[in-house]
């Protein structure tokens, strides 16, 4: 409460001497204020009137006002008091009014664009009103709710709107002037200090509901800041206590309820304004989806079945536009097979959701169109009760099916023709895989190959057929020449190489041959696909179906696929065929020439031994040792029958040396001797020439080295040599000692054995001397030596010594 107008009291209680105030009073409100305190009290009053009546300087009488008549002021004076409260909230409820009709007559996209502004202005004019309306309705007392209008700018318009109010009640509180003119400026300005410090300080210790926020908001702005500062600046310490204990709580309880009503006031048209915001949101996004979506949306009325409105998509879907079917009854749009299943989506009053079914509805230009149809129930649009419909065109989704079906199935015939291709060892073979493939889980009626033949008639010999009708290919007679029967799909694929397809058989004239056939098998139409090798055409893949043109694009990019892949296993298999027998040719005529190889050899190892009759055999023996001797060592069958090619002919050279000198019983001279050791030399240049699979020449010229380089002719060193040689060697030793020769008996196995183990490791090889040791001493190997020869150690000892 703010008291103006130029009043001086005077009394015996000095608590009130001195209170004064600024602003000149009229002459018929010069009255007495007394108030009602603690105790009884007289008062002298001297008013100086500052109006044209009463001249300044001039007081009235003073008197004693009795205590009777104390209560009777203070009545008048709280009557003014609750005269200007009134006034203020008569203005405020004015602005609200006004606030509310703007509210309501802006569009809400321009009210959240200009909400800021708009409250700002609201609130600059609740704060002039809340100052100016006691001055016209009860001039001299100012009861102001600036805390409340203050409180609820800071809270609903934030800390900018609050400073605006504040600037516009300050500047306005100044230009009424008087004494309380700075404690009313400060008072808005605690006011605003304080709300900041509740709303944007303590807001989250705050309880979440609006409304107990906005009394403690009321109460601490009421209580500890404006009316507080205000009723102690413009009194003296006692007298403004005074007037704060006993005005304070009215004063405070109309700041607190005025925070109330105003913020509940605000509250209720931001909650009202969210609630419009919210459903023009939702308005906007069911209008995007509506008119958006890809399905086809139906609203209908359920009493009278006429459509109430439909999207652009149902639009799209059935070629009418929307003013036609807007109105129109939904059976105008269901072809009249398909009216019973759909009735249920435009007409049904249940309120369960309908599961997804197919259904056909009808073009504008009359063709059928397949959707998938659910609902969403039963509700209310205003007045009458309608049904949502939706319906999506299945059409992609069917065509989209029976690609993925036909990938499957292609897919499955593919598997199984690729393990044909890899596993079939004969053209028939492959030919009844690949038709069985062809007529799985009865695809088709029947699949066949057929070879176009050379002969006088170039006819087509079906070599594979397969399927539930196989019958009719094993019954019709195909050709592919320029008769009739060569006129057909069948022959014209072969001589002009590319695919032939007939869509209805019996109705195509060239079919005429083979039309009682197709009937009676239920084949309406066919595919004939050439076969090729390298561009050749060879035959003919045939395909029948039951159906009517089933053989379209696809169909025949796959069939021509497949008719490739045939020709390339084809291929693959005759030239694999002729590789096995180009082999099997060349592995016999291998096994001749080596036939060959070994009857010449033979025959060569005969000549010489006819030569030198007193080491008949030894070649032989020594080949069987040598082989012997390989096997224990664990060589391979190869290698063994190289080395005994090699030891038959081994002394192959000995054929220039003079007979005389290979049976001369006597020691032989130097130069004999050196006849002899050109024998390996000799035998390696008559068989170099010659080309052997092994090394046997080399086996031959090798068989008189030895590991130390001791041996003939070359002098060769321990792996210069070859193993076949080295073997070659110990065998040549063991059968030479063991046997009879011309110019000395036999000396005995085991005199040779004992022979080649002094020798071991330094002529000849350990390994091949421990293997001879183990086949005689281990295994029981024995020479099949003459009858006639016997070793020196059986002979008498006067023989002996010879």
């Amino acid at each position: 409460m703010i008291i103006h107008w130029g009043l001086q009291l005077t009394s015996r209680n000095k608590a009130l001497a001195g209170y004064r105030d600024c602003r000149p009073l009229p002459a018929p409100h010069c009255i007495a204020i007394a108030l009602a305190l603690s105790r009884p009290t007289t008062y002298s009053i001297h008013v100086r009137s500052m109006s044209a009546s009463h001249k300044p300087g001039c007081a009235f009488r003073a008197g004693v006002i009795p205590s009777q008549h104390q209560r009777g002021y203070a009545a008048m004076e709280f009557s003014q008091l609750m005269i200007g409260l009134a006034g203020t909230l008569a203005a405020l409820c004015t602005l609200a009014a006004v606030f509310i009709a703007v509210d309501t007559v802006l569009p809400p996209a321009v009210w959240a664009r200009f909400n800021p502004l708009v409250k700002a202005i609201f609130m600059v004019a609740a704060v002039l009103l809340t100052l100016a309306a006691p001055l016209a309705v009860a001039p001299g007392v100012i009861i102001d709710v600036r805390g409340a209008i203050v409180a609820a700018a800071t809270l609903f318009g934030g800390p900018w709107v609050g400073l605006i109010t504040v600037l516009a009640g300050a500047f306005y509180r100044w230009l009424l002037g008087g004494a309380g003119a700075i404690p009313g400026v400060l008072g808005f300005v605690a006011a605003y200090l304080a709300c900041l410090a509740l709303v944007h300080g303590w807001a989250r210790y705050a309880p979440a509901r609006r409304r107990p926020r906005l009394l403690i908001l009321g109460a601490g702005v009421a209580v500890g800041c404006t009316e507080a500062l205000s009723l102690l600046l413009i009194a003296p310490p006692v007298t403004g206590w005074q007037l704060f204990i006993t005005l304070g709580p009215m004063l405070a309880l109309a700041q607190l309820l005025g925070t109330v009503l105003l913020g509940s006031l605000l509250d209720l048209l931001e909650q009202r304004q969210q609630a419009q915001q919210a459903i023009a949101d939702r308005e906007r996004q069911w209008r995007t989806l509506w008119e958006n979506t890809q399905d086809a949306l139906f609203i209908t009325d359920i009493d009278s079945g006429h459509i109430v409105d439909v999207n652009p998509a149902a639009v799209a879907l059935l070629g009418h536009s929307h003013a036609a079917l807007v109105g129109c009854h939904y059976s105008a749009l269901v072809p009249p097979l398909w009216r019973t299943q759909a009735a249920p989506y435009f007409t049904r009053t249940t309120s369960a959701p309908l599961r997804l079914l197919d259904i056909v509805l009808q073009h504008a230009d009359g063709h059928a169109v397949t959707v998938e149809a659910t609902s969403g129930g039963a509700l209310r649009l205003g007045e009458r009760e309608v049904v949502f419909s939706s319906f999506r065109d299945s059409s992609e989704r069917h065509r989209t099916r029976q690609i993925l079906d036909r990938l499957d199935w292609t897919q499955a015939v593919i598997n199984r023709c690729v393990l044909a291709l890899l596993g079939a060892q004969s053209e028939a073979e492959l030919y009844r895989t690949l038709c069985a493939a062809l007529t799985y889980a009865d695809a088709y009626a029947c699949v066949g190959v057929g070879e176009a033949l050379l002969d006088e008639s170039r006819s087509i010999r079906i070599v594979a057929a397969s399927g539930s009708q196989a019958d009719y290919l094993h019954g019709i007679e195909l050709r592919w020449d320029d008769s009739p029967l060569g006129q057909g799909p069948y022959g014209e694929a072969i001589r002009c190489g590319q695919p032939q397809a007939s869509a209805e058989i019996t109705a195509q004239p060239a079919c005429m041959p083979w039309w009682e056939a197709a009937r009676h098998h239920g084949i309406q139409s066919l595919l004939a696909v050439p076969l090729r090798i390298g561009g050749q055409v060879f035959g003919v893949l045939l395909v029948h179906s039951r159906n009517a043109g089933a053989f379209g694009a696809t169909e025949n990019v796959l069939f021509q696929d497949l008719a490739n892949s045939l020709g390339y296993g084809v291929a693959a298999l005759r030239t694999q065929a002729a590789l096995k027998h180009a082999q099997q040719e060349r592995l016999e005529q291998e096994q001749r020439r080596r036939e060959i190889l070994q009857q010449t050899i033979a025959a060569v190892a005969s000549i010489i031994e006819r030569r030198d009759p007193y080491t008949g055999g030894h070649q032989q023996r020594v080949a069987g040792l040598a082989v012997a001797i390989a096997a224990e060592m664990g060589l391979d069958a190869d290698r063994i029958e190289g080395l005994r090619l090699a030891s038959v002919v081994h002394d192959l050279g000995k054929i220039q040396v003079p007979a005389e000198i290979l049976v001369k019983p006597s020691r032989l001279s130097p130069i004999e001797y050196a006849l002899i050791k050109l024998h390996p030399q000799a035998g390696y240049d008559v068989l170099a020439g010659i080309p052997f699979p092994w090394p046997i020449a080399e086996m031959v010229l090798q068989h008189h080295e030895r590991l130390d380089g001791s041996g003939y002719p070359l002098g060769l060193h321990a792996e210069q040599i070859l193993l076949e040689a080295r073997i070659l060697s110990v065998a040549d030793i063991v059968e030479s000692m063991s046997s009879h020769r011309p110019y000395r008996p036999a000396l005995g196995v085991e005199t040779a054995l004992a022979a080649i183990a002094a020798m071991r490791g330094t002529q000849l090889d350990p390994m091949v001397v421990d293997a001879c040791t183990r086949l005689f001493n281990e295994r029981g190997y024995h020479l099949d030596l003459p009858a006639v020869e016997q070793p020196v150690s059986s002979l008498p000892p006067h023989l002996r010594a010879l």
